[in-house]
């Protein structure tokens, strides 16, 4: 309801004329036209007061809506980039340098190497098979394999590691070549072993050895995380006492 004139009546009261949809009203009640047009000296129907007449032409010319102003733009700051998770082998991943890491790095570094088979052990920590030759002929066989065991003693940050390279053969052979060439220090054996066996059709077997090459892999593996690598002379020695 809007205010669009004011009148004081007979008795002195200052009384509001209000305007809504179209209607007027004093008082809360409905009144005519007459009450807020009136005749002017010209004959003519005009508003009876300067108010009334500033609502009428509000009417006719309404004021514009005020135009929105355009907000200055604020820098929107972005979502950071989401960080790439963990995969499930990354959160299980054993803290570097500790027993578990080297025993995994051991056997990861041994899978890229052709020919060795590597696992965790039961009585030790990890076995090590290579089997460097396998050969039959007519009147004869043999059989060359590597193997090496290592336990790895947390508190001592240090890995034993005993190796062994066996030969078993059968029957006879219509000769061959044997060379072998190494070096001993303390427990460690360095140098190369080579054999070459003729059977009837020919060269049965030609099987090659580098004595330090296995120790050398794991010594590598052992330095990166901080241990040391101890060879030793018995199999027990790499390996954990059955209570």
């Amino acid at each position: 309801m809007q205010q669009v004139a004011s009148y004081r009546s007979t008795d002195g009261t200052l009384r509001y004329i209000m305007w809504n949809e179209g209607r007027f009203f004093i008082d809360g009640y409905e009144v005519g036209l007459e009450h807020v047009l009136e005749w002017d000296r010209t004959g003519a129907l005009a508003w009876v007061s300067p108010e009334t007449q500033t609502w009428a032409r509000s009417l006719a010319q309404p004021q514009p809506a005020p135009v929105a102003q355009p907000q200055p733009a604020t820098q929107s700051q972005s979502a950071p980039d989401p960080q790439p998770q963990p995969t499930a082998a990354a959160r299980s991943a054993p803290e570097p340098g500790t027993r578990a890491a080297l025993l995994a790095d051991i056997l990861a570094t041994l899978a890229q190497y052709p020919g060795y088979t590597a696992k965790y052990g039961t009585d030790t920590d990890i076995r090590i098979d290579n089997q460097v030759a396998d050969a039959s002929w007519g009147t004869g066989k043999k059989k060359i394999e590597f193997s090496a065991h290592m336990k790895a003693v947390e508190p001592e940050r240090t890995l034993y590691y005993f190796e062994v390279l066996k030969e078993k053969g059968a029957g006879f052979s219509f000769g061959g070549l044997e060379s072998e060439s190494y070096s001993t220090l303390g427990a460690k054996r360095s140098g190369k072993t080579e054999e070459v066996v003729i059977g009837p059709g020919g060269v049965a077997m030609n099987a090659e050895w580098d004595y330090a090459a296995t120790r050398q892999i794991i010594e590598s593996v052992a330095a990166r995380h901080g241990w040391r690598v101890k060879v030793v002379l018995t199999p027990g020695a790499a390996k954990y006492q059955r209570r």
